[in-house]
């Protein structure tokens, strides 16, 4: 490094110098050499930050890299020469040059001001240019060509220009290197906050990102300043937000509505942004940050008395993004708590009887009016007003669920939080109401579990690992549980409570096998289809062993039936000789194919398939339900073992069928 010290000057001035090149080439090398030079002048970044890294000052670059500094010079007086109003005609040095000024650090002393001036003044002349990134380039590199000891000088000398000017990028540009200057500082002069509180009303007039701009430095002002003053500022603040100020205003100003709500929200001046949200002069926009403000800190837990006003504010909201966004601040408020009271819960009631109609949209309300009617039915267990819990409300929430679970382009995380919020409550109700309505939701809330602990995306699997793990005492030290232990837990607590129900019998056995599905053995797949099974053979993998578990799950269910002398008709609806057809159609498939190592039933949709019908037959010899024929016997008998005896069935197969019909 230090043989190289002799050049790295020169190496910068050489690339500088070809970002003006016309050859398109050689300005990509420059730009990606130049950031390499920049780490050889100042050193490596110590911790993520811009402002946390090993910088050198104007004069320690000048002694170690003395043809350095002239060049910056005269580039910036080359640059200077052209028109900076001009976007289309601004010198290509400018940028890389004012790059190198501002990760300059301070100037400790006065005396090093006088090699610093030239480049001051001509940086100082950029800070009214048109290019808002240009404006906050220079604002750096003229912050750090001031010393230390005249930094509050410096910022009247600015707050002094800018309130003579009437230029909008001037007086930006001159804000930004306050804030700067500012930011340096422990301690503000209260001469310099009260130019700054006085030029609010001449402010409030420019564009949007000027006043914006004015918000941000007041904020940095807050924690310099006694509690006076920081009363003061504040209250200049929230005239940004006030209805008065909106309607004095041509067009609406969104970025300085939103620095005053980072501002307010940073001090705990929580009443008025919440009021924003009840306004209709508001700009969608700036209530949709307001809401996700509020989001980030009930996540934050530094938040916890707003849930009466956010509900007021979902009951009056009508734009389904807003009204989303809403639902979705309260749902995440009611997760920290778990606690509403009865004035609140009536309230809530009236919101979801007026939105449960939205529970299947494929917007994003629909997902938040989800996430709604779990709270509002876990809010009245909670209370004990189980007579409010309608059996209706519980299917129409967990068919939901189901459906967002089978589905691709749907937001699961929303599933997740119902199950957080209401999934126990819903098992142990069912446990005192047996009615159809209540097991068809618990068959639901069954199967969209078991999607979501095979779902792709990992915080899905994580939210549904740790939902099976809650309801376990073995597994709930664990933070979360492979997909194969999870399904075998939740089947083992499904069956161990739910085994008295035909219907959870019914439903399960259907989801093991639909008859006549075998019949796609004799329908050739397009070769698209094809080609995309062949590459995504652990999905079928994955079905193959649900099959298995669901098998397992219906000997249990019928095991534990027996036990307690309960029987079960889950074979209502189906005609056995459908069953029987499709084992025979698929004996004499693998009896037509020829002999060749891969056939049409190894594709593994096909093999899926035809192991969910063997698991079936297997069922159905072991229990021989009264509907069962002695000669459907027979002839199930016979074609399942000539399948499972047939060379054309992976051995692979085989093998699994029997260890699944052993393990119970």
């Amino acid at each position: 490094h230090e043989a190289l010290m002799q050049f790295i000057g020169k190496a910068v001035i050489l690339v500088v110098e070809q970002f003006g090149s016309p050859a398109w080439s050689i300005r990509n090398a420059a730009t990606r050499l130049f950031s390499v030079l920049m780490t050889r002048l100042f050193g490596q970044k110590k911790i993520i930050g811009s402002q946390a890294c090993n910088t050198k000052s104007l004069s320690e670059l000048s002694a170690h890299y003395p043809e350095l500094v002239p060049f910056l010079l005269q580039s910036l007086e080359n640059a200077l020469q052209r028109e900076i109003t001009a976007i289309d005609s601004l010198h290509p040095s400018l940028f890389p040059v004012l790059t190198i000024l501002s990760n300059m650090g301070r100037l400790d002393q006065e005396s090093e001001s006088s090699e610093a001036l030239p480049l001051r003044s001509f940086v100082k002349t950029l800070l009214r240019s048109p290019v808002y990134y240009l404006r906050q380039l220079s604002a750096a590199a003229y912050v750090s060509l001031v010393p230390q000891k005249i930094t509050m000088n410096t910022a009247k000398e600015l707050l002094s220009e800018l309130k003579q000017s009437n230029k909008s990028n001037f007086i930006h540009g001159a804000l930004v290197s306050v804030e700067m200057l500012i930011n340096s500082c422990n301690e503000i002069p209260e001469e310099v906050t009260n130019t700054l509180l006085n030029i609010q009303s001449s402010v409030a007039g420019l564009p949007d990102l000027v006043s914006a701009q004015y918000v941000h430095l007041l904020c940095s002002l807050i924690d310099k300043t006694n509690q006076t003053t920081k009363s003061k500022i504040l209250g200049t603040v929230k005239q940004f937000c006030s209805d008065a100020h909106r309607k004095e205003q041509k067009m609406p100003k969104p970025l300085t509505e939103k620095a005053s709500v980072d501002c307010l929200i940073q001090n705990e001046h929580y009443s008025v942004c919440v009021e924003m949200l009840t306004l209709g002069e508001v700009d969608a926009d700036v209530k949709l940050y307001v809401i996700e403000a509020f989001t980030t800190l009930i996540r934050e837990d530094k938040i916890s008395e707003t849930l009466p006003q956010l509900l007021k504010c979902t009951q009056a909201e009508n734009y389904p993004p807003l009204k989303s966004a809403l639902l979705s601040c309260m749902t995440a408020l009611y997760m920290k708590q778990r606690t509403m009271n009865k004035s609140d819960l009536g309230l809530l009631k009236e919101i979801w009887q007026q939105n449960k109609h939205r529970i299947l949209d494929r917007g994003v309300l629909g997902v938040g009016v989800l996430e709604l009617g779990s709270v509002y039915l876990d809010a009245c267990i909670l209370n004990e007003q189980t007579r409010e819990v309608d059996d209706q409300d519980v299917l129409l929430i967990c068919d939901a669920m189901y459906q967002i679970s089978s589905s691709v382009d749907r937001c699961k995380q929303a599933v997740c939080h119902c199950l957080a919020i209401f999934g126990q409550a819903v098992l142990r109700l069912s446990q005192q109401r047996k009615g159809e309505l209540f097991l068809s939701s618990v068959i639901k809330l069954f199967f969209c579990v078991w999607n979501l602990v095979q779902d792709d995306d990992t915080d899905v699997r994580v939210h549904a690992a740790n939902f099976i793990a809650s309801l376990s005492q073995e597994f709930n030290q664990y933070a979360s549980l492979q997909c194969n232990i999870c399904l075998q837990e939740w089947i083992s607590y499904f069956s161990g409570h739910f085994w008295w129900s035909s219907e959870v019998v019914r439903e399960t056995f259907l989801k093991l096998y639909q008859p006549g599905s075998v019949l796609q053995l004799s329908v050739k797949p397009q070769k698209g289809k094809q080609l995309y099974e062949a590459e995504d053979n652990s999905f079928y993998s994955e079905a193959i062993f649900n099959a298995g578990y669901l098998f397992q799950m219906l000997q249990k269910l019928l095991a534990l039936g027996n036990t307690n002398e309960v029987t079960h008709s889950y074979m209502q609806g189906i005609n056995v000789q459908d069953i029987v057809q499709d084992l025979q159609f698929v004996e004499a498939y693998l009896n037509q194919l020829d002999s060749s190592v891969i056939n049409d039933v190894c594709e593994p949709a096909n093999l899926r398939t035809v192991v969910q019908l063997l698991l079936t037959v297997q069922l159905l010899l072991d229990e021989k339900p009264a509907c069962l024929s002695e000669e459907n016997i027979s002839q199930m008998n016979a074609g399942y073992n000539n399948i499972m005896t047939n060379k054309k069935i992976p051995w692979s197969v085989q093998s699994f069928l029997r260890n699944t019909i052993c393990l119970i």
